[in-house]
């Protein structure tokens, strides 16, 4: 069987453009067609990425400033919880305020405050009282290769010690009628490092600053221990003043103030935020 050339399956035309020439014969799309085309298309695409990435750039800021929040909300209810909870009697119960110090008190030098308070969840399950010594206190690190750099500590000791270490009574539970506070010292009620309490655990991290102002009836402050040998008045309030920064932010920071780059302050403080609350503790018999 001969086939002619008109029994021949004709190609199909797979760029065609929507108009015809004189004949009506369907022509495909100029070089210049395409090119205005891809153009098009690709600043198409490229305002669809710069979309994208905004969105992307909200959404990873939105989620690190709640981190912060969430890490404030955490660190604020369980101070609440503490000072709220503050018990205070006459010739029998230590009150310390104690200022930033110098550097032999090494990670334990910034300002910290040191109490006794009633808490319905003490340290262990095998502790009678409910009466437990509370201290807080930003960790110091003098390098930023310190992985407890930036924590807000705190340390809960109760009047028995861990069970899986025997479980007895805890000589560091020595508040009562002892006005003794200093850096070191097992005898003291309060010290600076774990001679007189049990070890400090992290509550948050990224913290920068943290502060304490104990203040009077009168609204008047009382003045911080700066000796670190002192007990200090028990207030009616305390303020509480603590900076934070998110994840990414913090360590971001601790770059260029390791490469003392020149924008470090400037780059804390944008990144930073700032919450305070004030905690009203009343009259507890300190000013009869």
């Amino acid at each position: 069987m001969v086939l002619f050339p008109s029994q021949f399956r004709k190609p199909m035309a797979f760029l065609k453009s929507s108009r015809k020439g004189k004949a009506g014969v369907v022509s495909a799309f100029t070089l210049l067609e395409l090119l205005v085309a891809i153009s098009i298309f690709s600043m198409m695409m490229a305002l669809l990425f710069m979309y994208i990435d905004a969105a992307q750039r909200a959404w990873t800021d939105s989620s690190n400033r709640g981190m912060v929040y969430e890490n404030a909300r955490i660190a604020f209810d369980l101070l609440a919880r503490d000072i709220q909870s503050a018990y205070y009697s006459r010739e029998v119960t230590p009150f310390w305020h104690k200022a930033a110090t110098d550097s032999s008190w090494g990670a334990n030098r910034n300002e910290s405050l040191a109490f006794i308070s009633t808490t319905n969840v003490p340290p262990f399950d095998n502790c009678e009282s409910k009466l437990c010594e509370i201290k807080y206190q930003l960790y110091y690190a003098s390098s930023h290769a310190d992985t407890s750099s930036g924590w807000l500590m705190r340390s809960v000791t109760g009047d028995h010690v861990d069970p899986t270490l025997g479980g007895g009574l805890n000589s560091k539970w020595n508040y009562h009628s002892n006005f003794d506070v200093g850096l070191t010292g097992a005898s003291k009620a309060f010290t600076g490092n774990d001679d007189s309490g049990d070890p400090y655990f992290g509550v948050i991290p990224y913290v920068t600053a943290l502060s304490f102002k104990c203040l009077k009836r009168d609204g008047t402050e009382i003045t911080p221990d700066s000796s670190g040998t002192s007990v200090t008045e028990f207030p009616t309030s305390i303020a509480v003043s603590m900076t934070l920064m998110d994840r990414f932010s913090y360590l971001k920071w601790q770059e260029l103030d390791t490469a003392g780059a020149p924008n470090k302050d400037l780059f804390k403080v944008e990144n930073s935020l700032t919450f305070q609350r004030t905690f009203y503790l009343g009259e507890r018999g300190q000013n009869e």
